[in-house]
């Protein structure tokens, strides 16, 4: 775990860079340490989404109030070679993959069926929160999320997005 999250924090400093800065390097370069953190341990597959909120928020963003069939343009050749370098990164960083598919094929399935077996639906954590707040306090924090949500900036719903996802 010490390896992922030296992987994950790496990743969100460049992350954190890009934002700040707007040279794709850093957006790279972020991408490249999230798939080697996802190679540690695949949960660090989520990482996918702040990665995409940044670039959509800084890259895409700026592009499209110039020119939007430019915008477009750039990215989705920014997103095939996002994908390439995903894949990529993740399949030199965990070769067992590729060397012994048969094996870890048989493994993420078997892992599915567990998974498949506790049938969480996707309100199953909100039913939890609800249950275990209280209707009063549930209420609160339902309406205090989506006040704070309004009154952030795009840097802070980066950063708001990498542990609600976990979540």
């Amino acid at each position: 775990d010490i390896t992922l999250i030296f992987f994950k924090t790496l990743s969100t400093y460049f992350l954190l860079r890009y934002f700040n800065l707007g040279n794709k390097r850093f957006y790279f370069l972020a991408i490249l340490t999230a798939r080697a953190a996802s190679a540690v341990k695949y949960n660090a597959f989520a990482l996918v989404i702040p990665i995409a909120l940044t670039y959509l928020f800084t890259s895409f963003d700026e592009n499209s109030r110039r020119d939007r069939v430019g915008a477009l343009k750039t990215l989705l050749l920014d997103g095939a070679l996002s994908v390439f370098l995903l894949v990529a990164v993740f399949f030199i960083c965990s070769p067992y993959v590729l060397l012994d598919f048969k094996s870890a094929y048989q493994f993420v399935m078997r892992l599915y069926g567990i998974n498949v077996g506790f049938k969480i639906s996707p309100w199953h954590h909100v039913r939890m929160l609800y249950y275990s707040l209280g209707p009063a306090l549930f209420m609160a924090a339902f309406f205090g999320f989506i006040f704070s949500l309004s009154r952030l900036s795009k840097k802070e719903i980066m950063f708001a997005s990498l542990p609600f996802v976990y979540y």
